[in-house]
């Protein structure tokens, strides 16, 4: 198997951790495992976003990853469906705001430059 991206939860290191592999994390987890698996809230899921944002403008972290949103689609429950439907509206009104594919997420180096490029 030739994998090209590896996930984890918080702030990369590494762009590349190996030669032709990108990490791309995921900053914001809407589910409180630990106590009882339910939504954690909008004020604890828009404060994690909020702190990934200003670690990036504040270069404390990679300014070039993108912010992660953590989705266990299959364990969410209405409010944090709901956080999500109001996170999407916020970002879609945003003009600082981008959602982007996977695709462009864990594009190699040399991919993104190509791209960039041809644009």
């Amino acid at each position: 198997l030739a994998y090209r991206g590896v996930s984890t939860f918080g702030p990369r290191h590494l762009r590349a951790p190996l030669a032709g592999l990108v990490q791309c994390n995921t900053h914001v987890d809407p589910i409180a495992w630990r106590h009882d698996r339910s939504f954690v809230g909008d004020d604890r899921a828009f404060a994690d976003l909020v702190a990934h944002l200003a670690a990036r403008r504040e270069a404390r972290v990679d300014a070039d990853e993108p912010t992660g949103l953590l989705t266990h689609h299959r364990d969410f429950d209405a409010a944090a469906w709901r956080f999500v439907d109001r996170l999407l509206a916020f970002t879609a009104r945003h003009p600082a705001a981008r959602w982007i594919a996977a695709a462009e997420a864990f594009a190699t180096a040399d991919a993104a430059f190509t791209s960039a490029r041809s644009a």
